[in-house]
């Protein structure tokens, strides 16, 4: 979040001053997208998109929110699950989802028909300059398995490597539409730059060319004048009336 007290720049700053403001400007916006992005992630359900195949055999499957039951349903596959070292699959369903201006959550319970027993955790959270002084503004990805005392358990190796997995991909999934999203706004500055850059451009071309029209329209009349010493010069009063049918003038 930007704090405009702390980094607007005023009047008389140095330019070391203003730099490292716009330097802090740009980083939190650098956060915002990042988080943005994160909790983008987190809802589209895209928790192994970028989980090696096959090296780590790990997979997670999302069903779409149903609005006549509204289940919300998923389903994880990964070797080394399963009894000998074998797949195993283990479905699961949201229990709770919430999200604030600083941080998004979704839990996931294990159904029966599976592997192990337990919670599954998915978290982001922007930690700001207000959380700790000494701390810089940073997004923090956070995966947790959580197994009851008495409920199926995986070993220690595997669970460390499932949550580490998930915790890594959602990062580089965020990371990457991040990255996308700026790409899209400095594309989009740019274009509008030189947008602007055109009409500029247009506006002085078009004033060129009535200052040239206007001075070929004054050299021409000063040419006409030039050769018609007496233009100009003549003006009827007005009480001189052409008689009719082209005879003389009559004076009245």
């Amino acid at each position: 979040m930007m704090h405009e007290k702390e980094t607007g720049i005023v009047k008389g700053d140095k330019d070391d001053d203003i730099m490292e403001k716009i330097e802090m400007k740009a980083w939190d916006h650098a956060i915002d997208l990042a988080f943005t992005s994160a909790c983008r992630i987190l809802t589209k359900r895209r928790f192994s998109e970028f989980i090696a195949s096959p090296s780590h055999r790990l997979r997670f499957y999302s069903e779409s929110r149903d609005d006549d039951h509204n289940y919300d349903l998923a389903v994880l596959v990964m070797k080394g699950l399963g009894d000998w070292n074998r797949y195993g699959i283990q479905p699961l369903q949201v229990v709770s989802e919430s999200e604030n201006l600083n941080s998004k959550t979704i839990i996931y319970n294990t159904l029966k028909g599976g592997e192990i027993d337990g919670e599954l955790t998915f978290s982001i959270k922007k930690q700001n300059n207000n959380d700790d002084s000494n701390a810089e503004p940073r997004v923090v990805v956070c995966v947790s398995l959580l197994i009851p005392k008495r409920g199926r358990k995986i070993k220690d190796k595997l669970a460390t490597k499932l949550v580490s997995l998930f915790a890594e991909s959602i990062a580089t999934s965020s990371i990457t539409e991040a990255k996308q999203i700026l790409s899209r706004e400095l594309q989009s500055s740019i274009y509008r730059g030189r947008a602007r850059q055109r009409a500029a451009e247009k506006r002085h071309t078009a004033f060129e060319n009535m200052q040239k029209m206007e001075e070929m329209a004054e050299e021409r009349r000063r040419k006409w004048q030039r050769s018609n010493p007496d233009a100009g010069r003549y003006r009827p009063s007005g009480n001189m009336r052409r008689g009719p049918g082209g005879g003389p003038n009559f004076s009245f």
